[in-house]
């Protein structure tokens, strides 16, 4: 659904579109040059009850699960980026992530001193996630490389 405002004639226009969305609706960082695409989220783990961990869960599978007939989406890898502050990087519940994603492979964990990612495969469905601190996050409009 796309809602609009038309400011000249002073009209709130609402559409409802059924389809498929093409990848980009969910990627929209494209670097062709490292053939990545690329959507981010800012967090702070701190303030949840849990540790972050339903929100991740959430944004992994609004990320993952997917329905997209897009040639970009299966020639390209899609990364999920979770900016967080410093100290929740070095402590993010892997463990307990790993339990709530018990219908999803996941492999290439790697977790360095200023970064933690891996990769997730369901059905047709791949996505890469990464956790990084919030100065990570100046460069996001800059290129979709980088510390993976």
């Amino acid at each position: 659904m796309t809602r609009s405002y038309d400011y000249v004639h002073k009209r709130y226009l609402e559409n409802r579109t059924k389809g498929i969305l093409n990848a980009q609706a969910y990627f929209p960082w494209i670097d062709q040059k490292s053939q990545k695409m690329m959507n981010y989220r800012v967090l702070n783990p701190d303030l949840a009850i849990d540790g972050g961990v339903s929100a991740y869960e959430f944004y992994i599978r609004q990320f993952l699960e997917i329905n997209v007939l897009d040639e970009n989406y299966d020639t390209f890898t899609s990364v999920l980026r979770f900016y967080l502050p410093k100290e929740s990087v070095k402590k993010i519940p892997l463990q307990a992530l790993q339990e709530k994603l018990k219908d999803i492979t996941i492999t290439n964990l790697e977790q360095k001193e200023a970064s933690t990612y891996f990769d997730l495969k369901k059905s047709s469905n791949h996505l890469r996630v990464v956790f990084l601190d919030y100065s990570y996050l100046d460069s996001v409009n800059q290129t979709v490389e980088a510390v993976e």
